[in-house]
């Protein structure tokens, strides 16, 4: 497969009119706070469902692809990726992965971020060699995607709401938000890519702040 050498970002300026109607199934008060991950066509979400895969992911969009790359201490993906890029130096380091590993329990919550906002700026393509938890899934490979709400008691980290694909042969793909922002973003990124195979089921509420279940007969 041909790696593409350039990411394109994607533009999200939004408008910061709340009166506006709603566009890509997002109110334009909604999409005035994307998270800074839509600047690059991305967005983060929990892969909850295959277990195989659970984890933190960079979701980015690119074309007809959207490409998994995990975000948390478990795909280790800025360790992976300069070790992939290192080559064969990278087989030396390798030797001191214990100590990467005792590196990674000591990073905060605030470095975690950082690491995202530098993953954000790299080439997806090139991130999916870097770890055996990165993956790619065509939109042809999606039959159906249903946004469903979060709730407020929720044990999982869906409490913004979550998004159940339907892909390939009877296999199931859920990603559960924990931040209104982060849904508000994939909303925006995943409506016009999926279109009618995207079934939307919320609305935002501008008085609670939050993604609430959609009324029959209601506009997405």
């Amino acid at each position: 497969m041909q790696l593409r050498k350039k990411a394109v970002a994607v533009n999200a300026t939004v408008s910061d009119n709340s009166s506006s109607p709603p566009t890509n199934g997002v109110a334009a008060e909604t999409q005035a706070r994307l998270s800074p991950h839509a600047a690059f066509g991305a967005f983060e979400a929990h892969i909850s469902i295959p277990t195989r895969l659970t984890g933190n992911y960079l979701v980015f969009v690119r074309e007809s692809d959207l490409i998994f790359i995990r975000c948390d201490a478990g795909g280790s993906p800025l360790i992976s990726a300069v070790l992939h890029m290192l080559g064969p130096v990278g087989g030396i380091v390798t030797a001191f992965a214990w100590l990467g590993r005792l590196v990674e329990n000591l990073i905060s919550n605030t470095k975690m971020q950082d690491d995202k906002q530098q993953l954000a700026h790299l080439d997806p393509y090139e991130l999916l060699q870097s770890s055996e938890h990165n993956f790619k899934l065509h939109i042809s490979e999606i039959r159906h995607g249903t946004v469903h709400p979060g709730t407020f008691w929720s044990l999982s980290q869906g409490k913004a709401g979550r998004i159940d694909f339907a892909v390939r042969l009877g296999e199931r793909l859920r990603i559960e938000f924990a931040t209104a922002d982060e849904l508000a973003t994939a909303l925006h990124l995943l409506k016009p890519l999926l279109s009618t195979n995207l079934e939307v089921n919320v609305v935002w509420n501008p008085t609670t702040l939050r993604f609430e279940r959609k009324s029959t007969g209601t506009e997405p």
